[in-house]
Order: structure tokens, then sequence, then C-alpha cells
């Protein structure tokens, strides 16, 4: 299932890691490099918070409820989302400046 997650995560990531190295061979990363990265380590710990149960299997009854791994996870693709909506923003706002 993680390797499944996993396969998908970077189908999902490769645009921006693209884009990434793109910028980086020219020398001059941007806020959208930026971006692109922190949705990659934030869907990173997302799999390694679900793959490990942390923290459901360390406090065990603590975070039965609110605050286990899968929930934890859904929140880590949720900023990974806002983090690719921003990608996307920075990427159109550059295209309408090379238009004007």
């Amino acid at each position: 299932m993680v390797v499944f997650i996993g396969g998908i995560v970077m189908c999902y990531w490769f645009p921006m890691g693209f884009q990434a190295v793109k910028e980086c061979m020219h020398g001059h990363p941007t806020s959208a490099t930026a971006y692109g990265l922190a949705a990659f380590a934030v869907l990173q710990l997302g799999g390694w918070t679900f793959a490990a149960g942390f923290p459901e299997k360390r406090f065990p009854g603590v975070f039965d409820l609110v605050g286990f791994s899968h929930q934890l996870m859904h929140v880590s693709v949720l900023v990974a989302h806002v983090l690719e909506y921003l990608f996307v923003w920075e990427l159109y706002q550059r295209s309408l400046l090379t238009l004007s």
C-alpha cells in the first residue's frame, strides 16, 4: 500500500520537481522551486508518519480519535495541495508578466 501511494505521490510531484530542477540548473531558483520542494518534503513526512503508524504505536490509546497517523497523512496531503496551488499560481503570475 505504501509503495502504491508512493508511486502516486511521485507522479503527482513530477511536474513540480521538473520545474525545480530546471530552475536550479539555470542558477536562479524561485519561490516556485521552494513550493515544489516543500510539497515533496511534506508528502515524505506524511508518508513516513502513515507507514510508521506514528504516534498511535508509540502512545497507545492517546491518539485513537484525533491525531493518528492516517489523519496526519491526510493533513500532509492537504498541505501539499496548498503548496501545489501556490506553485501553479506563481507560474501563472510569471506567465502574465511575460505577456505584458
